[in-house]
């Protein structure tokens, strides 16, 4: 099993706590940027204005290189950073904006002093020297005084306030920014952001702010609004409370179901932590309770009614007669949903990415103690309810009873029948009451004529008899006679299902992410669009070196021995024990073939500032000592002394190589190599460097003789990694939810047709919700990952539900079997669908992104879940379904109940 880590993580936290040390050769070039001062330019040192501030970007549909667009920059940076002393920096308290630079440079006493003149002046100087910047000749000799003079000027400009592509591309000036250095403080940033940001943003003479950024508060926000737009999954609670209120017609079993809910997730986060001893808790965790609230309600609305026909069924049974009727069909089919929607969520354990790994268990552990209260705690409290109905429904029968007698009476009186035409009193039970009845073909709960006691109470009963009669002529009519023209039902979701895979697997096709910036809210946030639609069209932000670096490393082994369910946990670092660079032929390999065998690289790319470091060790170590190959310990020992300087490790994101030490011992080496592959996010480029880099270790690294073997090369691939992970790990959790769910259908159906026909149906299913989901834009992120992975475990609910009403029904042939499977479960399952399509639906107005996606999903898949089990199972089921005990795997007794009727 791998995580998305590379191992020079490891390194990294050995370094920090000191185990190890290293030394490089004082002639090795840095990659660290010096302090620039211009002797008239009052600006700070540009690691302030790349690392430490609020970063503002500017548009104005035009050219804002002129004189209006440039003060109004100026005056909206006042109005958006206000002067805020304590949060300077001692070093640095001057913003930076392309109108402020031009007026230090021109010795103006502030922005709105300078002159067209001034403007004119510097784009002038932009375009002259703009060459011998993008050339890297700022100090040739060739290049002009005035470029040289103001070479500041030019690189700073260039370097930290204009777009890529001005005055290389384009002499337009289309985007700009704004830099004022600060210490980052979250009351500070917040007020700006509440302020100016929160509503319409700042404008000015048509210059308008478009994007902010500064540090991570972009995090710290959202950790605020998570909570803020909480209240959207909260209000789709509600609903389905009021939905399931409306159906049971009991308080008590609305709050049993969200006690369960609740329950689940507190019990869970216990075994999480205490049983489990998992320590991380990842966010996506939370998303856990969206999810149970759909499933907890499918299964309630199950098993009430259920409930409702095991009392239609025995009129005159027991409670106990009726909870064993509702267990043996209810509890089959709630065992059915619940396992299989819980091993879709443990599915993603396979997963190489820790926050889904932990996601998958703590869902799948919540689902399952879900479903353990669900015929415990839930089944307890319907009879409890059930009791205390049963005395109430006598003393109502008997006084409803006498009211409508009464009625009678005076209506007979009134109006007395004609002669030879007498009526009996009507004294039998079927007279107009408050209770209930069911249609012989769904069973579902009707009610008739209301009590004239209470207005609301009239209200309510006449909409809850009204949508009752609603839904039993869907089930009971509408839907059974659509399903006679199934040819065309298969058809057509055949072919909408091939049609969506293909947009999955073809075009446009499930694109991997393209930024290595973490989503946090909607696209048309403020706080996201620096990082979507502006970063990479600056230089701002990129390193000084912009093509990857190969690191080659000896000496340390490639282990990742940390914990897989912490990702702050990269284990301890493991050295080659057989390393030995004193061994003849090691140093001959290393000092002279390796670096040749570097040069022979399809991905080497030489540059001006980068040395080979064993060619650069040998020549000191031997030219000027006159000593030769191989060095001994003591020669080897002296050349360090005189050559080496003791300094800080160099990270990972630069081109220096380094020896790594325990005392006076070298314990391992690392070698930088350039490439000539640009620094990108793009998956088929950087997939090329890898399979380059593998290559490369099996020619090259592997061939190496003893003593400096086990060499092995890595580049800073994180963002890669987790590309590559997300691809495979989701195709694998998909695979393994798929097989689980075939096999739970086939051991609680006993039936292979059936079972067949279900996982047929679910990946349909799964594939038209992934292509709807891939044309609205999504990308296989790591939400997005696991919504794809549990989407088999929300899809399976309703098709196994109707493919076990099938097999358990006692009507003879396949077409009584399915108005019998619809009228049984098709209301509930209709119900289940509507609630969790109205929360999901309640969730898409939330800012935050995870709220958002995640209700699309829960949206899309409710309503292709639904279609596809009612219309288009339920026409295989019409048309070749199973009859008597075709397709059986073992005898009939298996299944321990037979729906009567």
């Amino acid at each position: 099993m791998k995580r998305v880590s590379t191992h020079q993580d490891t390194l990294k936290v050995a370094i920090r706590e000191g185990e190890l040390t290293c030394e490089y050769q004082t002639g090795t070039p840095k990659t660290g940027r010096s302090r620039r001062h211009s002797q008239n330019l009052p600006i700070c040192d540009t690691v302030y204005y790349r690392k430490y501030s609020v970063v503002t970007v500017y548009e104005s549909g035009g050219d804002l290189f002129n004189i209006n667009d440039l003060k109004a920059i100026c005056e909206l940076e006042k109005r958006i950073v206000p002067a805020t002393p304590e949060l300077l920096y001692d070093q640095c308290g001057a913003s930076l904006s392309l109108g402020a630079y031009i007026a230090s440079i021109r010795n103006r006493s502030s922005c709105q002093d300078i002159t067209r003149g001034d403007v004119s002046n510097a784009k002038h100087l932009l375009e002259t020297c703009a060459s011998a910047y993008f050339t890297r000749k700022m100090s040739a000799a060739s290049t002009r005084d005035e470029c040289i003079k103001n070479k500041d000027f030019i690189q700073n400009v260039f370097g930290l306030l204009v777009g890529i592509d001005f005055m290389r591309n384009t002499n337009i000036l289309k985007t700009t920014l704004a830099l004022s250095p600060r210490k980052y403080d979250v009351g500070f940033t917040r007020r700006i952001y509440e302020q100016r940001l929160s509503g319409d943003l700042p404008e000015q003479n048509g210059v308008k702010l478009v994007a902010f950024k500064f540090d991570h508060f972009k995090f710290d926000q959202f950790n605020r609004q998570l909570l803020i737009d909480a209240i959207f999954p909260a209000l789709g609670l509600l609903m389905i409370a009021i939905i399931l209120l409306i159906y049971t017609h009991s308080v008590l079993i609305m709050v049993l179901t969200l006690f369960s809910i609740t329950t689940s997730i507190i019990i869970a986060y216990f075994i999480y932590h205490q049983i489990f001893r998992l320590t991380f808790f990842p966010f996506l965790n939370i998303l856990t309770f969206v999810f149970l609230v759909g499933i907890c309600a499918d299964d309630a609305f199950v098993f009430n009614d259920i409930w409702s026909q095991a009392k239609l069924v025995i009129p005159n049974g027991s409670i106990i007669d009726w909870i064993e009727y509702t267990l043996n069909h209810a509890g089959l089919s709630m065992f059915v949903t619940s396992f299989t929607t819980s091993a879709a969520f443990y599915a993603n354990v396979v997963s190489d990415i820790t926050s889904i790994r932990l996601f998958g268990i703590f869902a799948g552990t919540s689902i399952l103690i879900m479903y353990s209260l669900m015929i415990t705690w839930f089944p307890a409290g319907v009879v409890f309810i059930e009791k205390l109905r049963q005395p109430r429904n006598i003393v109502a029968k008997t006084v409803e009873f006498r009211e409508n007698r009464a009625v009678e009476l005076e209506t007979d009186e009134a109006n007395p029948p004609p002669d030879g035409d007498q009526t009996p009193p009507n004294t039998d039970a079927t007279s107009p009451k408050t209770v209930v009845e069911h249609t012989p073909d769904t069973g579902f709960p009707t009610a008739t004529k209301p009590s004239h006691r209470s207005c609301p109470f009239k209200y309510y009963s006449v909409v809850r008899s009204k949508c009752s009669k609603f839904m039993s002529d869907i089930f009971g009519k509408w839907i059974p006679v659509s399903l006679r023209g199934y040819p065309i039902w298969l058809v057509a979701f055949v072919a909408l299902g091939i049609g969506m895979a293909c947009a999955v697997t073809v075009s446009p096709g499930l694109q991997r992410p393209k930024s290595s910036d973490f989503q946090l809210f909607a696209s048309s946030h403020i706080l996201e669009q620096y990082d979507l639609n502006y970063k990479d069209k600056f230089r701002l932000e990129l390193t000084t070196e912009n093509n990857f670096y190969v690191y080659v490393f000896f000496g340390i082994r490639a282990e990742d021995n940390g914990n897989y369910f912490d990702p702050k946990s990269f284990g301890d670092l493991h050295y080659d024990n057989s390393f030995d660079i004193l061994r003849p032929a090691a140093q001959k390999w290393f000092f002279e073939d390796l670096c040749s065998d570097i040069r022979q690289q399809t991905f080497f790319g030489q540059n001006n500032s980068w040395n080979c470091f064993p060619e650069v060790f040998k020549q000191r170590c031997t030219s000027s000592m006159n000593w030769v190959l191989p060095l001994n310990k003591t020669q080897l020992d002296q050349c360090l002394k005189l050559y080496y300087d003791q300094q800080s490790c160099p990270t990972f994101s630069s081109a220096r190589s380094s020896l790594y030490f325990q005392g006076d011992k070298i314990k391992g080496i690392s070698v930088a190599i350039p490439t000539n592959i640009p620094l990108t996010n793009k998956y088929e480029t950087v997939d090329g460097l890898w399979n380059s880099i593998e290559d490369f270790s099996s020619n090259v690294l592997d061939k190496a003789p003893e003593g400096i073997q086990n060499g092995w090369a890595i580049s800073w691939l994180h963002f890669y990694a987790l590309q590559e992970n997300l691809g495979s790990s989701t195709i694998t959790s998909l695979g393994v939810s798929l097989a689980f769910a075939f096999c739970v259908m086939l051991l609680t159906s006993m039936n292979w047709v059936i079972s067949v026909y279900a996982i047929v149906t679910i990946v349909l299913t799964l594939a038209t919700t992934t292509g709807a989901l891939v044309l609205a834009g999504w990308e296989l992120n790591i939400l997005e990952s696991i919504v794809i992975s549990v989407a088999v475990g929300l899809s399976v609910d309703f098709t196994l539900h109707y493919g076990v009403a099938y097999i358990v029904s006692s009507k003879k042939g396949r077409v009584d079997q399915v108005k019998s499977a619809l009228g049984h479960v098709g209301p509930a399952v209709t119900l289940a669908a509507l609630t969790t399509f109205i929360a999901g639906v309640f969730m898409m107005f939330s800012t935050v992104l995870a709220y958002c996606q995640l209700g699309q999903f829960l949206t899309l898949v409710m309503a292709i879940s639904w279609l596809f089990a009612t219309f288009f199972f339920m026409s295989l089921c019409y048309f070749a379904g199973p009859v008597g005990h075709f397709g059986q795997i073992n005898s009939t007794k298996c299944l321990s109940c037979k729906v009567v009727g």
